[in-house]
């Protein structure tokens, strides 16, 4: 369905400077969320409100084994105060129609109150997290969470350790990586709360949306791809095609541009000097954000205006919660970026 051309946060005027944006519809997402909250109302007022009698528990329920990069963890009783830590898994949770008593907000970047703007309105409160420190190990404590959902903020087993030391904490789903897979994410959390069966249908959902748009643009299959930031002392690239950031464009079809993987050398995120950053920004698709705006691309990038995207109109200018679903996608969050890439494929389809 088409959106009006309009960038999130940014401004309406980028189509003259080759960029394709658009503004989000959040019907799916709404329908999405309202589904949730029907399907498991029984549910929350158990796992979200918690209850005078103690925990909630299903009967003839087995333990339930998690597997996850610093170990396993086991659960009895389904969890009924849960941290997430990561916008992903509060998306999962409010997906599954579970408000968590806790949220994760990264100092410096994410938003203040730990809300993103496709969730909705929802009563949490705001756990600080650092790019090189440990999570508020006090603010997580005073919630009395019997779940912890953390992903990268638990990414040394010191941290782990300490956040266990708490409550039973999920750590990254594999070893190593930053974020976890959305579709792993829906799937265990589902287990864990015994709502498996509602779990598949949310994937299943979600991917027949991912289906949608690849059938709808089959001229995008081959096609590359580029992600980039721009604003600091250097360019920032995605350079794995493995890396969360890349695997969504790839189900449509795209492919992660060849120099870019060849500059990363096994890397999943590198840095480029701005002089030798047209090699990584010359793919058929570009996704740049700008923490300076969108003037200051012609300003920092020597020969901006001849990238192929630039030139073609399939240059995606990236603002703030856009470049939070790219780096952490999640079920409620596909959509943005479906939404974001449409004008993209359009034009390649042209």
């Amino acid at each position: 369905m088409p959106r009006s051309a309009r960038a999130l946060g940014t401004g309406g005027a980028m189509r003259d400077k080759g960029f394709q944006v658009m503004c989000v519809s959040t019907q799916r997402r709404f329908a999405r969320l309202v589904s949730a909250f029907a399907c498991a109302g029984v549910l929350i007022s158990a796992v979200a409100c918690g209850t005078a009698s103690g925990p909630t528990v299903i009967a003839d329920r087995s333990p339930v084994v998690i597997e996850h990069g610093m170990g396993s963890t086991v659960f009895g009783d389904v969890p009924k105060r849960i941290v997430a830590l990561s916008g992903s898994w509060a998306d999962s949770l409010l997906a599954l129609g579970i408000q968590p008593v806790g949220v994760g907000t990264l100092t410096g970047f994410g938003p203040a109150d730990g809300k993103l703007s496709w969730q909705g309105d929802y009563d949490a409160q705001v756990v600080a997290l650092s790019l090189v420190g440990a999570p508020d190990y006090e603010a997580i404590a005073a919630l009395d969470p019997d779940l912890i959902l953390a992903d990268y903020s638990a990414n040394t087993p010191a941290v782990y350790q300490k956040l266990s030391e708490i409550a039973p904490t999920v750590a990254q789903l594999k070893a190593g990586d930053f974020v976890s897979p959305w579709r792993d994410q829906v799937r265990v959390l589902g287990r864990v709360v015994g709502l498996e069966h509602r779990a598949e249908s949310l994937v299943a959902e979600t991917e027949a949306d991912i289906a949608a748009v690849r059938e709808t643009f089959p001229a995008a299959a081959g096609k590359t791809f580029a992600i980039a930031t721009v604003g600091g002392p250097s360019v920032g690239v995605v350079g794995s095609e493995s890396d969360a950031a890349a695997t969504l464009l790839g189900e449509l079809g795209l492919r992660l541009d060849p120099a870019v993987i060849e500059l990363g050398k096994g890397r999943s995120r590198l840095t480029v000097s701005y002089e030798q950053a047209r090699p990584a920004l010359s793919a058929d698709v570009l996704l740049v954000r700008s923490s300076r705006g969108e003037e200051s691309l012609e300003a920092m990038i020597p020969g901006w205006d001849g990238l192929p995207a630039v030139r073609s109109g399939t240059a995606v200018m990236v603002d703030r919660p856009l470049s939070g679903a790219i780096s952490d996608p999640s079920v409620l969050n596909i959509d943005l970026l479906l939404d974001s890439i449409r004008p993209a494929l359009e034009k390649l389809a042209a």
